[in-house]
């Protein structure tokens, strides 16, 4: 954990960022971010995702790298209840993953959108989200589409669709 969050630091801090450095500090922080999603230190987990998301955007680092980055803060935001900040994020997150033709990609970050959607009440929203999440997930993405149907059950239970909420 100290040897990535020190790359990270020393990465996202060049001034002007470059291609590399931008590159390492997404890596570095993409690799901490289920530890400081779960684990902590939570206090350092959005401000080391901003730090590596402002030099990627500086840097011009590469599309997909940068759209994993804004999917892990929306989820990372959507958790502490800024859902509007997280919406923002994962509707970027899944627009520069199409751009880089990164359907997986596309379809968590439709996974991700779909559950803040739900978590705001608009179940309708929701659902085509999750929806079209599932029809691009590449096959064998088990994983995405296992949290693309477990949150259509999610959706399809609270709008009281009780038989399409069974399949999932």
């Amino acid at each position: 954990l100290e040897n990535l969050a020190a790359i990270l630091q020393r990465e996202s801090s060049q001034d002007p960022p470059t291609l590399e450095s931008s590159v390492n500090a997404l890596r570095a922080v993409l690799a901490l971010d289920s530890v400081l999603s779960s684990r902590g230190p939570f206090g350092v987990h959005l401000a080391w995702l901003d730090a590596a998301l402002s030099a990627a955007e500086k840097a011009d680092a590469p599309v997909a790298l940068t759209a994993e980055a804004y999917e892990a803060r929306g989820r990372a935001r959507r958790v502490r209840g800024r859902t509007h900040e997280a919406l923002a994020d994962l509707g970027k997150a899944r627009s520069l993953a199409a751009t880089a033709k990164a359907p997986g990609l596309e379809a968590r970050a439709l996974a991700q959108i779909g559950n803040a959607l739900y978590q705001q009440g608009k179940l309708d929203d929701a659902m085509l989200c999750l929806e079209e999440g599932v029809r691009i997930v590449p096959v064998g993405d088990r994983a995405t589409e296992g949290l693309l149907l477990s949150f259509r059950g999610f959706v399809a239970m609270d709008s009281h669709r009780f038989a399409e909420a069974e399949a999932f």
